[in-house]
């Protein structure tokens, strides 16, 4: 985690682009490997690359599929080329490797992938490549913009401003609010939200997870500079309940008071 921020902070002050701040976090190594497959499937030496990809992948159609992924590539060297994602997994079975690449061309923009598995001897095997084209770059198209804007982010954006709003007046409110009782528990309570909806700003796909907590109610994410920005919110149940239990709970009367009497008469000793 410091090693991410000094990142972050040498970036900035530098200007340094997004794609140079995830080549600090890469092995050079396996992003040139990852390169070298995408070169040799630019260069049209797809018999070859069928021959190295797992055997789970083989169909009898995968040269065909690596000549269509061929075709989507503009001729010509481009203009732009970023690293963009970089992730590996080590397991028992071998470590695993996904390197991500988006290339420009003018107007035209290109996502490329390829994936591997190195076991002993780093002996490699293709686990996947995809190309996907694209009008505008990922930072253009994740970009937190109002130009898709419709009905549905709108609100979901007036939700993710005003629960905060609202679970933070009422937080406010229930510590200056004197009640002798579990008040630790209502701040508590006070803070989640239950239940959890989700938008991908994006693309506009929403998703909801019935068991999930948001402390404040609201939040706002992105996993990296070339990924969709995710707005979350969450029903704040209790900040609702404490505005309908506030006067009850000023009315219970404290831990050895009894009802219309003084406070502490219970533990009062004559003598």
């Amino acid at each position: 985690m410091k090693k991410w921020l000094i990142v972050v902070l040498i970036c900035g002050l530098t200007a340094c682009t997004p794609s140079a701040m995830i080549e600090k976090f890469t092995d050079k190594e396996k992003v040139q490997i990852a390169r070298a497959y995408i070169q040799r499937l630019v260069d049209g030496d797809v018999a070859s690359l069928a021959a190295e990809l797992d055997p789970a992948l083989r169909t009898g159609q995968e040269v065909e599929h690596l000549q269509a992924m061929r075709a989507l590539i503009p001729p010509g060297p481009p203009t732009v080329t970023e690293t963009v994602g970089y992730v590996v997994n080590y397991t028992a079975g071998g470590d695993r490797y996904n390197v991500t690449f988006q290339f420009g061309y003018g107007a035209k923009w290109l996502v490329v992938n390829a994936a591997w598995r190195e076991g002993p001897n780093a002996s490699r095997v293709i686990t996947g490549m995809r190309a996907v084209p694209m009008d505008r770059s990922l930072q253009e198209t994740n970009a937190f913009t109002f130009r898709r804007a419709g009905p549905v982010r709108y609100l979901m954006l007036a939700a993710a401003v005003l629960i905060p709003a609202f679970v933070l007046t009422t937080l406010i409110v229930c510590i200056r609010t004197p009640f002798p009782r579990r008040k630790w528990a209502w701040i508590i309570f006070v803070l989640l939200g239950l239940v959890k909806f989700s938008l991908n700003w994006t693309t506009g796909e929403t998703a909801i997870q019935p068991i999930a907590f948001l402390l404040f109610g609201s939040a706002a994410m992105t996993t990296g500079f070339y990924t969709p920005w995710i707005l979350s919110v969450s029903f704040p149940l209790g900040a609702v309940l404490f505005w309908f239990k506030r006067r009850q709970l000023q009315q219970v009367p404290a831990v050895g008071t009894a009802e219309g009497g003084e406070e502490g008469a219970g533990l009062k000793t004559e003598t």
